[in-house]
């Protein structure tokens, strides 16, 4: 995705399973730096720290791996 100019940015993604535009349970979703996060995490809203989302852009392009999680069988698992 472009950017404005080189800096410091986050990526923070969901994937809209159903396409109905709302979150549901079969919705999945990562961030920039694939934080750590729990089903407790997940349940009360909490964001992972900016510190290890962080993306270092600079000039020309920069790829950045984000890995999206689901809620399978009671915890978060990628797929």
């Amino acid at each position: 995705m472009p950017v404005a100019a080189p800096g410091t940015y986050a990526v923070d993604l969901r994937h809209d399973v159903t396409g109905n535009g709302r979150t549901d349970r079969t919705d999945g979703g990562g961030a920039s730096g694939n934080p750590k996060v729990t089903l407790l995490d997940f349940i009360l809203g909490r964001k992972p720290s900016p510190k290890v989302t962080a993306v270092h852009v600079g000039n020309g392009v920069t790829e950045t791996t984000v890995t999206v999680m689901y809620l399978r069988n009671g915890a978060l698992r990628p797929i």
